[in-house]
């Protein structure tokens, strides 16, 4: 009887276990998009730049 229990639980802590893996996995996808977008908005800034430079 005891031993049924205790299967379940560990079961339920694996559950809970890949759910944080996919929120941590849904945090990091995000954090990477936006640096993506960041780095997308700099490269925009440095090419204005370089053809600001060219024109002097």
């Amino acid at each position: 009887m005891g031993r049924t229990k205790q299967r379940h639980s560990s079961s339920k802590i694996r559950s809970e276990e890949h759910l944080k893996d996919k929120n941590s996995f849904y945090l990091l996808h995000m954090q990477s998009s936006a640096i993506i977008k960041n780095f997308h908005k700099f490269n925009d800034k440095v090419h204005e730049i370089q053809e600001d430079t060219r024109e002097i």
